[in-house]
């Protein structure tokens, strides 16, 4: 007997989720059409749609948790399993295209305050909430916009190192060459290899603490965005499909449900099988 769903029922959902995955699919390619007309979209437009995507992942992630969590799993189980993953790998490859209809976006309007209060959903909201920022807030600058003078660059490149700085387990030497970690007695730094590939990417320990995860991934993703965001490389062929891996890497380490999913299984997104980490270009 099964513990999950029946196969009726799954089958019924996947025919509910399919359809919502096409009609979506549809949406997000009139929108890239508009944009390529020169259309600017309504406000909130890929949010709504991210929200409807991300609640289809969270109906798949519960159902694929409550069969995992069985003991004994039945050939229908596994059957299940298999359809369910086959239609989460489906909206992993529609949050790629949302991003990438984002970054479309962005372009189109040209401004900060588009990457600011929508690339980043949890520094928007804390934003609203918090109209003054404090001095322990994140300042973030757009990650997606070109640098247009000489003194931005030059302020970009001050604002990196102070990412570099803030970011959890990064140290710096002193003036004589020796590490601050050994006069401190601070443990070492640790083997970034045995951590799961989405964290290597983003360049996050996983064992950072639940209340500066979020930060410290949002200093990441400044961090890389210098060497591996097409818009700060224009000649590099290959910055593109490297910034669309880190955004899928931040995108999934940032939704805890995803994350949580993440974590449980460590299975590597569909569409990043096979990706070379050392392409990626991290400082």
């Amino acid at each position: 007997m099964s513990h999950g769903t029946s196969l009726t029922d799954l089958r019924v959902l996947i025919a509910a989720d399919t359809a919502a995955s096409n009609a979506l699919q549809a949406r997000i390619a009139q929108l890239e059409d508009d944009l390529a007309c020169g259309k600017t979209l309504p406000d909130k437009k890929v949010d709504l749609m991210e929200r409807i995507n991300k609640d289809v992942v969270r109906d798949l992630v519960a159902r694929l948790e409550r069969i995992e969590g069985s003991e004994n799993l039945t050939a229908t189980d596994r059957e299940m399993m298999q359809g369910l993953n086959a239609r989460l790998a489906v909206c992993d490859s529609l949050a790629m295209r949302l991003a990438k209809l984002r970054d479309l976006e962005f372009q189109a309007r040209g401004t900060q305050d588009f990457l600011e209060y929508e690339t980043m959903p949890e520094l928007r909201i804390r934003t609203q909430s918090q109209p003054k920022k404090t001095r322990d807030e994140v300042d973030v600058e757009p990650l997606l916009g070109p640098a247009t003078s000489e003194e931005a660059n030059a302020k970009q490149a001050d604002e990196v190192e102070s990412a570099d700085e803030e970011l959890p387990g990064n140290r710096r030497t002193n003036g004589s060459g020796e590490d601050d970690q050994a006069e401190s007695g601070e443990d070492p730094e640790p083997d970034k290899s045995t951590w799961p590939l989405l964290y290597q990417m983003l360049d996050v320990d996983p064992k950072t603490e639940h209340n500066y995860f979020s930060e410290a991934c949002n200093l990441s993703l400044k961090r890389l965005a210098r060497r591996n965001n097409p818009k700060f490389l224009p000649n590099d062929t290959e910055a593109p499909k490297r910034w669309a891996a880190v955004m899928k890497a931040y995108e999934i380490l940032t939704d805890p449900e995803r994350k949580r999913f993440y974590d449980m299984r460590n299975k590597t997104p569909t569409d990043l099988e096979g990706f070379d980490l050392a392409s990626l270009r991290i400082e």
